[in-house]
């Protein structure tokens, strides 16, 4: 099956969606969050925005990166 190709290069698990389950059922099943599968899958949004039928997705991968804050400190002399 076709998958998006700007999809993870380091992909370890594949799902070929040829539509028995809607994509919350795929997260779900794989105890995957909305930010992993549109992280690992670009084309799809972090609601399953574009999830479609005969599309293989990535269901498994590399972490994704946290949001980093940074803070500042001011020293008083």
């Amino acid at each position: 099956m076709a998958h998006d190709p700007n999809a993870t290069s380091a992909c370890t698990w594949w799902y070929d969606n040829d539509g028995g389950m809607s994509c919350p059922d795929l997260l779900s099943l794989f105890s995957i969050t909305p930010a992993q599968f549109a992280f690992w899958n670009p084309s799809v949004t972090g609601s399953c925005g574009n999830f479609q039928k005969g599309f293989s997705y990535c269901v498994e991968g590399p972490a994704v990166p946290s949001k980093t804050s940074v803070s500042s400190s001011t020293r008083l002399t």
